[in-house]
């Protein structure tokens, strides 16, 4: 995964605030990928900064 592709987010664990407010599935463009800590930062609607779970993350479109 590289910055600028678009990530799908389905967190392993129930995130009750996050679904509510976003729906199962997470779309945001990567910003940052943590490598070393297994994260990823992502925006994701209304330009809301998240860090997500890099396994739990899958590309559905990879930026240029």
């Amino acid at each position: 995964m590289k910055v600028g592709d678009l990530v799908r987010y389905r967190p392993g664990h129930r995130i009750d605030c996050l679904i509510d407010k976003f729906g199962s599935d997470i779309i945001g463009i990567l910003l940052y990928n943590n490598k070393k800590g297994g994260t990823l930062k992502l925006m994701i609607n209304d330009c809301v900064v998240y860090w997500a779970v890099t396994g739990d993350c899958e590309v559905i479109s990879e930026g240029r």
